[in-house]
């Protein structure tokens, strides 16, 4: 649990260092072909943003560090940060129930889309990169903001560094776990990793 945390609190700061060194030293090569094929060169990185809108183009920006190491590491086709936080809203963490987490809707409604149709037109598959999921709420309400000016089906999956394990212990640095997430009228989401 120290291990995870320290990582996070890393990542939280724009320390992406410890990605490489678990790219290079912890990952199989099962691991890293299971990597490359979810984030594979058709893809384009999208960082979801965080709580807050921010303030410059200085702040730090977790999901898209973590989209520019990915990218550096040979995932991905391109980054574009195409949405972002307009309005702040809770920050789920700090959250003591799922109910009184942020809802998709909530989500939603504070998110704008960086609308660049050129850019929206030649999306071939959506990679939403996030730094820890917890819900999925942000990573769906990006989905559904972002669906609105798609005119073409294409493929959209989320990437999330770590996962948030609330009931289980962690007990692997590398666990990786695919699934689907869903949204539900209530505003609350769930997911099946």
């Amino acid at each position: 649990m120290r291990l995870a945390k320290r990582v996070i609190d890393n990542i939280k700061l724009g320390r992406t260092k410890v990605i490489d060194a678990y790219h290079s030293n912890y990952f199989s090569s099962e691991d890293l072909q299971e990597l490359g094929s979810f984030i594979d060169s058709e893809s384009t990185l999208i960082p979801v943003p965080q709580s807050v809108p921010l303030i410059n183009s200085n702040a730090t920006w977790p999901s898209l560090e973590i989209c520019k190491k990915l990218f550096d590491l040979g995932y991905g086709r391109e980054i574009q940060p195409l949405i972002r936080r307009r309005v702040q809203v809770r920050k789920a963490a700090f959250q003591p129930t799922s109910e009184e987490r942020p809802s998709v809707q909530e989500h939603f409604d504070s998110l704008e889309v960086d609308y660049k149709p050129m850019i929206i037109e030649s999306l071939d598959k959506i990679v939403f990169v996030d730094d820890v999921i917890t819900q999925g709420r942000t990573s769906y309400a990006c989905y559904q903001k972002l669906l609105n000016k798609l005119k073409k089906d294409i493929p959209v999956s989320v990437f999330a560094l770590v996962r948030s394990n609330n009931f289980n212990e962690i007990n692997k640095a590398f666990y990786p776990k695919k699934g689907e997430l869903k949204s539900f009228d209530s505003g609350k989401t769930f997911h099946s990793f």
